[in-house]
């Protein structure tokens, strides 16, 4: 999301077909994603030591704590991707199994995963 100019560069990602039938536009994902890249670095190339230090908006967190739970939480994700993809390719009942380990509903964890 930009944190300038009030717009959310993630909106295309919103607004992505849900059927996977329907095809995606990588191409503006990925422009989206450049945009917020850059947003992101504009951002902290502005700021000091002091605008790292002050409260966050919303949160009891300060901007270098809110930025560190999110930089965790991106490399948190990727990782469980990984295992999302390796469950994507078991059998069903694999992951019905896994599911019932986990305390959630087959048919729940079934769907998660392909």
């Amino acid at each position: 999301m930009s944190l300038r100019g009030g717009h959310c560069v993630w909106k295309r990602v919103i607004d992505m077909p849900m059927d996977p039938s329907e095809s995606v536009d990588r191409a503006a994902m990925a422009a989206d994603l450049e945009r917020a890249r850059v947003s992101l670095h504009e951002l902290l190339d502005g700021m000091g030591a002091k605008d790292f230090e002050r409260s966050s908006n919303g949160t009891r967190w300060t901007n270098e704590q809110l930025l560190f739970h999110m930089v965790f939480g991106c490399m948190v994700v990727r990782r469980l991707l990984v295992l999302v993809r390796m469950f994507a390719r078991l059998p069903d009942g694999v992951s019905r199994v896994s599911a019932g380990r986990c305390g959630l509903p087959g048919r729940v964890a079934g769907d998660l995963v392909r």
